[in-house]
Parts: C-alpha cells; structure tokens; sequence
C-alpha cells in the first residue's frame, strides 16, 4: 500500500449519558479490536482504519479515518450500529 491521504468523516451524537456510552462502547470494542483509552477520550485501531471518540457533556464526538472508501464506510456503519 502506498502512503494515502485518508479519508474521514466527523460526527457529534447527543447522548443523555455519554460517559456510560463510552464505557460501554470501548468495553464491547475491546473484545473485537485495539482500543487506546485517555480519560474522556479514545482510539478504536483496526485492519479498516482508526475511530477517535472524545466524550463531551452531552455528547460523543467521532472522528473516523481510512484510506480506502469501502473500509471508510464499514467503520462508520459499525459505530452507529453499536450506538443504536
């Protein structure tokens, strides 16, 4: 593979409780890929590519980055399918 410029796309949800999501959610991940977690913040690595979350008062923020389109949108579906 060459060195690619990735692709990213950027996404805030409103949560009621988005400390408890962001435990839950990097505990589920953990079992399937490589977590990194820093206080509010962590970084989901991955085969496809790498999602960055920070939690917020009232919201998680994502920030998603692949060099490839397909993979790009595999990260994206995976994490609205595990906060729905």
């Amino acid at each position: 593979m060459t060195d690619m410029t990735p692709l990213t796309a950027r996404t805030r949800v409103p949560l009621a409780d988005p400390a408890g999501m962001m435990d839950r959610l990097c505990d589920h991940m953990s079992e399937h890929l490589e977590v990194a977690r820093s206080g509010s913040s962590a970084v989901f690595t991955s085969y496809y590519g790498t999602t960055e979350v920070r939690a917020g008062a009232a919201h998680l923020a994502f920030d998603i980055a692949s060099p490839y389109e397909e993979r790009l949108f595999v990260l994206k579906s995976v994490i609205s399918e595990h906060l729905h």
